[in-house]
């Protein structure tokens, strides 16, 4: 049965050039519009307050019966005979009747042709066959609509767009134009400027002639400095112009009455502003190509008068990462199958050719901007202002000061040397006076950290100020004619979410950093010949400061004092404080200083003093601001680029493809496939290039990161770059140090075994002389508190003694010495320390007994031990007993000794630690930490590689890393040396020759025996057969007597064979491998240690797994998010396409929804997802044009498409539908086009793809954790699940909300519009047949089990065995050309 409704309603089918062709509304202000849009979020339901009086037949048959479209005539006489109401009733101004002949009219109605420019007088309404009516009526249709077109002729007036207004327009776009090329071309090619460029020096010693750093002198000028206010001007008037001639169309429509109707053809002032749009777009993009627009317009000059310097410097650590096989090149693509290659051919030939596009396009903007100064690949450009301060002129590049010198002509490193030697230091113990002061802070500057306080604001400005928001801001404008502006709204919101989305993440980080450059303090300095309290920023290098505990801001070298303990965590992840002695003042006239060599007498910035003596503590600083350890790495920090990923260089094509399509799409819409004028065509092609590069897209990596980086940092472990978190994804060799990591921090103290008793089994009482050497032979110092700080092995060893540490701070700094008390109460005074060297693997110190004998102690291992000593002093069988204990995991220290003649103690180390007495050795048990089997365990199931990189006897090595099942094999092959020929010697652990290893072509893992080696043989190795050494890295599974420089050659190896690294270790002689791996872990209680971009502040090696799990699952994730976005973006594409197709559109909140609430919820709650469990037996890939994420992401598209094809063939299918076809093609008013069959389909199918396509993402697969318990996005998916099958099944307001399933009774209010509107087609509903809901249904539901059951089986299972199987052959990955 048919519903007849009592209330007017109009249909319009006509439309002239300056018609008004929806609602007449007024809006007061733009403000109010935006208020309105938010109210109307939660206002939506309010219904009509009557019923529209149109006809709507739900019979569902052929031919549809409904109400006649409206007529307008000039007077009642002119109506068709059969539009006239019955005998007896009164004809309304709405063309509605009375019910009977004693009705009157309401006052309250309103003509539907009063609204229109149609005759006055609207014809009585009318139910009839819809063919009927038009076969009938017409020719009363054509002569409304004539009449209407030649009124509007007659009322317009035309722009003849040579109007002044357009002539200054032209004239000033084109002059700012010219003058910006000619500009560039003076400037750069003309008229170039002799002596502007130099290198730069980065630092004092820096070799001039062979550094990559370039700096080039610019300064203000009149004229550039007009021409740049030209163009910001310029730039903002694009701006004003838009909005103008927007304000100018909407008053041409009626809807505002505050702007003045200056353009009164509709199309006309569209065409304005499609022509504002297209200028200003090109314009202010290319504009963007410039490393900096303000720099653009500064004049090359000589460095004496420049008022900014272009630096031009290198980015350090910028490796790139070959995905998965990192060995592979041409003999993978060998080995892949025909289809393979013919794969990889293409794309090499695709991407080849959008390279040489890009190519192309960089040729011509370089042509235009005469750009001669484009930085090099893996540089950097960065303009920088000159400072004038006092007459010095200076400027900040990287932290680091540079200082104009007249001599040279150019800016130099505006560093101080203090000194050379210990006695340059010893002479400047009384101080500075203010001349040397002034004259040392003109070069260095203040003792600072430059770095400007992160402002929230700038990041935001920074971020919006890119390419992709310029193209976004523009795209945001397009949205606004045509009664989308809530579109506009609605794209302005997300694109401000996802903007301030990564600039909050970049905040955080920057934030972050400023944290550890950030000093605040005092300090009392001699100055003068007396001591002032200064502000730390107030030191300059040759000061000289009284010590007290807190932050160090500056590098000093003890010149009094031996007793200061300091906290070394935050700089180098040392995990326990350490002491430091003074400077000796024999040694101060010949010994040259060094910070490395003179470790224990240097005090670095960052550190934090715990202890020191009131008064008596001195320091003299040598280093401060960006010269300081300190400031040395966070520069590199500040320097430092990313370990690039596949997706870096990938981001760049895919957004090139994107566009390709998008402009394709625009075409395809604009001018093919709208059939009303070209001038709607543009805006809606526009629409389809928008959705084809979706606004959130930068967002998925950022969000992915920075929810990881939370995680990690509730499970104490500190990151000082996130970025770091996406490489920790992809590690697939995993380096660990072993004392303090593998094995617990402290060591359990078992034998002293001295010569004498060298071969005895019965334990003997400890020789006398050996235990004088363990209670003096350390680097150990007491606090007031009677605390032992220093090396734990030491303190071990000391106790052990039972001897005990005597005197107090005040006697010590007197003497300079310290007193040891042994166990037997005899007091031995230690006269001097020489501090442990990784090169030399000793430590030595120089005593005299209580009868005033002088000894000299020195201990290490046990191998540089044997080689110092006298051959006859050694026992018999000493190499067979230390091999022996060394296989047990006992941690061994060998100690010798020798007589030191009598007032001749100041003797060189050299000199001591040589022609020595073996005196015994000290063992200790390694207890290997609980954690660390398990940890192993995962990395292997993971596919990760443990390593042990150790300074510990290569055999204890091997025990340890049995013992924690890191080595699984009975036998290991060990290279203990390398001849001159580069022959080495390989031994297994019983010490019997082996033959070297069988490794050709194995890969790692597959040898029947571990490979193990010594640290000085892998040098050699390295330095003589590079090639060899690399193929060995590959197998090597311990390496032991390592020195620093030995763990990060290994480690710079494994990346040269484009292996992604990570590194474990608790500071001290781990600090360089820590820095050179891609990921480094440090076991240090510090909130955040330097040495490393993650810190374990609980120091447990469980950390690893925690921040491989995390990387992992914020890499899946974000590839998870990045193929939702292309997804979505292309579903959005291909819907603006087809409804162009169809001429028409989804109502207002269907657009809302899908282009709103669902995807901004979709895409920033599918990151949450936790990481897995454990680590699964492969990485997730990190190319996002690699086969797995196209094959996923394609499949998922292709799949969608399918569906939405069989939704529309069904909806074609129905013989309802055959009556009730849309047939309009003005597309000009949104809001008549949307009430449709063919719009009600997409959006209930492609809707929900939009819900569906997330599900199917969010699958944990193998790196993140069940996607049920993404608790938040489970919610979401299910209520909008609920919601979309509720209104394609149930007819009523709630589906009246998105226009489907209505009719009239229901309607509710959208998004622009005050009242309710009608259902505006001449069916009166949209209501479906109950049949024909379910099989939407049906096909919604197979959609979702089909891209669901595809990710999960064919994608993540069955597919990626079969692809890596038979279409990638034994290569196991598709090689594509860099």
């Amino acid at each position: 049965q048919g519903r007849i409704f009592q209330c007017p309603h109009t249909e319009n089918n006509s439309k002239g050039r300056g018609s008004k062709t929806r609602k007449q509304q007024t809006m007061k202000s733009p403000i109010i519009s935006i208020l309105h849009f938010f109210a109307l979020l939660l206002l939506t339901t309010r219904n009509a307050s009557s019923n529209f009086g149109d006809y709507a037949d739900l019979t569902f048959q052929c031919p549809a019966f409904t109400t006649c479209p409206q007529a307008c005539v000039a007077d009642v006489a002119n109506c068709p005979a059969s539009m006239t109401c019955p005998d007896g009733t009164t004809l309304c101004v709405d063309g509605s009747c009375t019910a009977s002949t004693n009705d009157v009219c309401s006052g309250d109605l309103v003509s539907p042709c009063d609204e229109l420019s149609y005759p006055s007088v609207a014809c009585p309404k009318v139910n009839d066959y819809y063919d009927s009516c038009l076969e009938k009526y017409q020719e009363t249709y054509d002569f409304q609509s004539q009449y209407a077109e030649d009124l509007v002729a007659e009322t317009t007036t035309m722009l003849t767009f040579k109007e002044p207004v357009f002539i200054f327009c032209y004239t000033w776009i084109s002059a700012v134009t010219a003058f910006i090329v000619l500009w560039c071309a003076y400037n750069q090619r003309f008229s170039p400027v002799s002596g502007s460029t130099k290198p730069l020096q980065e630092a004092t010693g820096t070799d001039i002639n062979t550094t990559l750093w370039v700096q080039t002198g610019y300064r203000s000028n009149l004229l550039g400095n007009l021409l740049y206010a030209m163009v910001c001007v310029t730039i903002a008037g694009f701006q004003v112009l838009l909005a103008i001639v927007t304000a100018f169309y909407y008053a041409q429509q009626g809807l505002i009455t505050w702007c003045p109707v200056a353009i009164q053809d509709e199309q006309q002032a569209l065409l304005c502003f499609i022509i504002v749009w297209m200028v200003g777009f090109f314009w202010t993009f290319a504009l963007k190509w410039p490393a900096s627009m303000t720099s653009l317009f500064l004049r090359r000059c000589t460095f004496e008068n420049a008022t900014h310097i272009a630096v031009c410097a290198p980015i350090t650590n910028t490796t790139e990462n070959k995905i998965n096989s990192p060995t592979c090149g041409a003999s993978c693509m060998s080995s892949q199958t025909g289809f393979a290659r013919c794969v990889a051919y293409s794309m090499n030939l695709f991407l080849g050719c959008l390279g040489g596009m890009s190519s192309g396009a960089g040729i011509v903007m370089k042509f235009i901007f005469s750009d001669v100064t484009t930085p090099k690949e893996n540089c950097q450009l960065e303009h920088c202002r000159v400072c004038n301060e006092k007459g010095d002129r200076f400027f900040y590049y990287r932290l680091r000061r540079y200082t104009f010198d007249p001599e040279v002509g150019a800016f130099v490193p505006g560093d101080w040397v203090v000194g050379k030697t210990l006695g340059d230091f010893a002479a400047l113990q009384n101080g500075l006076y203010d001349s040397d002061v002034q004259k040392r802070l003109s070069v260095v500057g203040p003792n600072s950290i430059r770095i400007k306080k992160p402002s929230f604001v700038k990041s935001v400005f920074r971020q919006f100020s890119s390419k992709f928001y310029n193209y976004q801001f523009y795209i945001i404008w397009a949205w606004v004619p045509l009664y989308y502006y809530y579109m506009a709204i609605l794209y302005f919101i997300i694109v401000t979410i996802g903007g301030i989305t990564v600039a909050f993440f970049q905040y955080e980080n920057e934030a972050s950093l400023y944290k550890l450059t950030h000093m605040s303090g005092t300090i009392d300095t001699l100055r003068n010949g007396e001591y002032k309290c200064l502000e730390m920023s107030e030191l300059v290098p040759g000061d000289v400061v009284a010590l007290r505990p807190g932050i160090t801001y500056c590098d000093m070298v003890l010149l009094r004092g031996s007793r200061l303990v300091v906290d070394e965590s935050a700089l180098t992840g040392e995990s326990t404080p350490v002491s430091k002695t003074a400077i000796d003042p024999h040694d101060i006239q010949t010994a040259m200083y060094s910070p490395k060599a003179h470790k224990r007498q240097t005090i670095l910035a960052g550190t934090t003093i715990v202890e020191c003596s009131e008064n008596d503590d001195l320091g003299l600083v040598t280093k401060t601001s960006s010269y300081t350890s300190r400031g040395e790495m966070l520069r590199e920090i500040l320097s430092f680029g990313r370990h690039k990923f596949k997706f870096d260089n990938e981001v760049g094509i895919v957004l090139m493809i994107l566009v390709i399509y998008g402009i394709f799409g625009f075409f395809m819409t604009g001018f093919v496939l709208i059939k009303d004028s070209w001038i709607y065509g543009w805006f809606y092609g526009i629409y389809v290039l928008a959705a084809s590069v979706p606004a959130l897209l930068p967002t998925v990596f950022v969000v992915s990161v920075g929810v990881s980086n939370k995680r990690l940092a509730k499970k104490r472990i500190a990151c000082v770059n996130s970025e770091n978190i996406l490489v920790a994804g992809k590690v697939k060799r995993a380096l660990f140090d072993k004392t303090g990591t593998l094995t617990k921090q402290g060591l359990d103290f078992l034998s002293a075994r001295s010569k004498d008793g060298w071969n005895s089994d019965k334990d003997i009482s400890l020789p006398k002389i050996l235990e004088t050497g363990m209670s003096c032979c350390h680097t150990l110092v007491q606090t007031n508190d009677g605390t032992l700080v220093g090396n734990s092995m030491d303190k071990i060893m000391f106790e052990a003694a039972g001897a005990k540490m005597s005197v107090s701070a005040s006697e010590q700094q007197e003497t300079k010495r310290f007193l040891v008390t042994k166990a037997d109460g005899k007091v031995i005074t230690v006269l001097k320390r020489f501090d442990f060297d990784h090169e030399r693997m000793t430590q030595s110190v120089i005593a005299q007994t209580p009868d005033g004998k002088m000894l000299a102690f020195v201990k290490g291992s046990a191998e540089s031990i044997k080689r110092l000593c006298r051959p006859d002093s050694l026992p018999n069988g000493f190499d067979t007993s230390v091999k022996a204990s060394a296989k047990e995991g006992v941690y061994q220290i060998a100690m010798a000794m020798k007589n030191i003649e009598s007032g001749s103690w100041q003797i060189s180390r050299s000199e001591v630690e040589c022609n020595l007495a073996f005196i015994g050795v000290i063992s200790f048990k390694n207890i290997l930490r609980e954690e660390s089997s398990a940890v192993l365990k995962q990395l292997e199931e993971g596919d990760i590689y443990p390593i042990m990189v150790t300074g510990d006897n290569i055999l204890t090595g091997i025990f340890v890393a049995k013992e924690c099942n890191m080595i699984k094999t009975e036998r290991v092959l060990i290279a203990v040396e390398i001849d001159e020929n580069g022959n080495i010697t390989w031994v297994d652990e019983s010490d019997s020759i082996a033959s070297p290893p069988l490794i050709g072509n194995m890969k790692t893992g597959e040898l029947e025996y571990e490979l193990a080696m010594m640290g000085s043989v892998w040098e050699t190795i390295l330095e003589k057969n590079r090639q060899y050494a690399l193929e060995l890295v590959e197998h090597v599974r311990v390496y032991g007597r390592c020195t620093p420089g030995n763990k990060i050659s290994v480690i710079s190896a494994l990346i040269d064979k484009g292996y992604i690294t990570s590194m474990c270790g608790d500071g001290g002689n781990d600090c360089g491998a820590l820095k050179t791996a891609h990921v480094g872990i440090a076991l240090s209680d510090a909130e955040a240690s330097m040495v490393a971009p993650f810190t374990s502040i609980d120091k447990t090696i469980t950390s690893v797994v925690e921040v491989l799990r995390e990387g992992r699952c914020a890499l899946a994730s974000a590839l998870a998010s990045y193929k939702y976005m292309i997804m979505y973006g292309q579903v959005e594409a291909m819907n603006q396409m087809l409804c162009a197709y169809f001429q028409v559109t989804f109502y207002e909140w269907n657009w809302v929804f899908m282009d709103g609430f669902w995807v901004i919820s979709m895409a920033f709650t599918l990151p949450l997802s936790k990481a897995a469990s454990k680590l699964s037996p492969e990485r997730p890939t990190s190319s996002i044009l690699g086969a797995h994420t196209m094959f996923s992401a394609c499949g998922v598209l292709a799949l969608n498409f399918t569906f939405m094809i069989i939704a529309l063939a069904a909806l074609f299918h129905q013989d309802w539908y055959l009556c009730q076809k849309w047939g309009n093609t003005d597309v000009s008013s949104v809001t008549l086009i949307a009430d449709n069959y063919e719009a009600e389909t997409l959006f209930l199918v492609t809707g929900y793809q939009y819900i569906s396509s997330a599900m199917a993402f969010n699958f944990g697969y193998t790196f993140r954790s069940a996607w049920i318990k993404n608790y938040l996005f489970v919610a979401l998916a299910l209520g909008y699940s609920v919601m979309q099958f509720y209104i394609t099944l149930v007819p009523g307001k709630l589906s009246c909300f998105y226009r489907v399933n209505c009719s009239n009774d229901d309607v509710v209010r959208g998004v622009t519009t005050y009242e309710p509107l009608p259902i505006q087609n001449p069916f009166n509903t949209t209501i479906m047949p109950v049949s024909f809901r379910w099989i939407l249904v049906i096909i919604i539901a197979s959609n979702t089990v089909a891209i669901m059951g595809y990710e999960f089986f064919i994608v993540n299972g069955v597919g990626k065995r079969i692809w890596k199987k038979i279409v990638r052959g034994d290569s196991g990955e598709m090689v594509l050309s860099p």
